[in-house]
């Protein structure tokens, strides 16, 4: 007996445990609104923002990085692309072995819990695999946790697996009402995963999708009909006909410190403010 210590297999039959097991996946997600990471990236690059420099030549200059991703300068070298490659795919195989873990110990848990959990990591491991394809357009997407070594993905069969992905879970999602929107705080629901497909869809061109190369290596969803167009909209009424959300009366409301209670936000990235952290991580980050 390994007493004190418990193990994975003697944790897997408290409800409680599961949660925190798969909480462990949103960790790297703090890297996503960092400046030197993807939000930098797809704000930085275009005109929603610029960072001026205090006393020219010296504070928040940074050898010309904020004014080479201002004027579309930037190098393949650049850090930031760097730490978005390694953070988003960080993420993205921590949910696959979390899903491993649970699919091994499935007979520890009952159907619902597993289908749950299953889900709500595959919609989460699209969203990590989103950002990097947002970026990159041909990545390494993997859905199992396996030491494996292939050529990168075109950007139109990544699109095809995402779009499969989420369209498979959606459906299944836990939906936000007044009663659990407590408990769905910070977690990907049914209304996250119809909010990434319409985004999807509606960018699915822009990744170089036709509707006719895609779903060549992954089954066509039987919801996926029309025009990516037609989709996007059926994805985005999924979201408004839930009954899930609403615009706030006081915009402020989705920004404070504690937003929990915003019926307007559909995810927020849940984290300390008060706790600091080096953005400049060069791929060791801790969970």
């Amino acid at each position: 007996e390994n007493f004190g210590n418990p193990t994975i297999e003697s944790m897997m039959g408290n409800e409680e445990n599961i949660i925190l097991l798969v909480g462990q996946a949103y960790a790297d997600l703090k890297w996503v609104h960092d400046h030197w990471g993807y939000w930098g990236v797809s704000s930085l690059t275009s005109d929603e923002c610029v960072c001026p420099i205090r006393l020219p030549g010296k504070h928040w200059n940074d050898s010309g990085y904020w004014k080479n991703l201002n004027v579309h300068t930037w190098t393949e070298f650049a850090e930031c692309f760097r730490n978005i490659w390694n953070s988003t795919i960080s993420g993205a195989v921590n949910c696959n072995q979390l899903i491993k873990t649970l699919t091994d110990n499935n007979a520890k848990m009952s159907e619902e819990s597993f289908k749950q959990y299953i889900g709500e990591l595959e919609v989460l491991r699209s969203y990590y695999f989103y950002l990097l394809f947002d970026c990159f357009g041909r990545i390494p997407y993997l859905e199992e946790y396996v030491d494996k070594t292939e050529p990168l993905m075109e950007p139109e069969d990544v699109w095809s697996h995402l779009v499969a992905c989420l369209e498979r879970n959606a459906p299944n999602m836990a939906v936000v009402s007044d009663g659990n929107r407590s408990q769905n705080y910070g977690r990907v629901t049914q209304g996250f995963a119809y909010a990434l497909l319409a985004r999807l869809y509606l960018n699915a061109e822009s990744f170089g999708c036709t509707e006719t190369n895609v779903f060549k290596n992954v089954e066509k969803p039987a919801a996926f009909s029309g025009s990516f167009m037609d989709n996007c909209v059926r994805c985005c009424d999924a979201v408004i006909n839930s009954g899930s959300y609403k615009i706030e009366s006081d915009f402020f409301a989705n920004f404070k410190i504690d937003n929990s209670a915003s019926k307007e936000n559909i995810f927020v990235l849940v984290e300390d403010g008060n706790a600091e952290f080096d953005h400049r991580y060069n791929g060791s980050m801790s969970t």
